[in-house]
């Protein structure tokens, strides 16, 4: 299950968060209760899906005053097309300089060029996204909750912030190591969901149009 429709834009994918994820975080704290004479594997399991949800929350409420508000407006005056950017159909399939080149088109070379505050607003994000990823790929916080609850914005983030998080990398190799691992896992993943569910919906296309092609017109033997 999945909480985010990845035809609809990163605003709309975060702003789904906020309800559910207290909801949630207030009932992992009661089965916290229930589980306190468990064995110390069923603790730790529980423990880093509390932490998973803890960790999504917060990056909701990040996301939400970063990108929806400050990013968006800084990405708007220099007239670069945000929901193109962030488009979580068009992912990048790696963090590459090459590819995010191809990917981006005509916007990489005007954001290299820009300076000042979106860069700044792009390394705070950057900075962000990072933090929801070390504890995720060190096994600290369960993955496969947070991927349902986080997986679509933290791509479409990470599209946004593409240019600067490479840029940043050649320098450094070290720099955003565990964001763009996160990203390469996440994105592989939707990529094999949307593959799934385009496959899902043309066998029911063409079980419907064979059932179709069975029924005998009113009349005949």
């Amino acid at each position: 299950m999945e909480f985010f429709d990845s035809s609809k834009s990163i605003i709309e994918n975060i702003s789904l968060l906020s309800g559910t994820l207290i909801f949630l975080v207030t009932l992992v704290g009661l089965w916290q209760i229930v589980l306190t004479k468990k064995s110390m594997r069923i603790s730790s399991q529980r423990d880093a899906a509390k932490l998973s949800l803890e960790l999504c929350e917060k990056f909701n409420q990040e996301m939400n005053s970063k990108v929806s508000n400050t990013l968006y407006q800084e990405f708007k005056s220099n007239n670069l097309d945000f929901d193109f950017i962030s488009d979580s159909n068009n992912v990048l399939s790696s963090i590459d300089e090459k590819e995010i080149k191809n990917t981006l088109g005509n916007y990489y070379e005007i954001m290299k060029n820009l300076n000042g505050k979106l860069n700044y607003h792009l390394q705070d994000v950057a900075d962000s996204l990072e933090c929801l990823a070390i504890p995720i790929i060190n096994k600290i916080a369960d993955e496969q909750i947070a991927y349902h609850f986080a997986g679509y914005p933290f791509v479409q983030c990470t599209k946004l912030c593409s240019y600067y998080i490479v840029a940043r990398n050649n320098k450094n190799p070290e720099t955003y190591e565990n964001l763009i691992s996160l990203y390469c896992l996440w994105n592989k993943r939707i990529a094999k969901n949307r593959i799934d569910k385009e496959i899902k919906r043309l066998q029911t296309a063409g079980k419907v149009i064979k059932d179709q092609k069975n029924i005998k017109p009113i009349g005949t033997d």
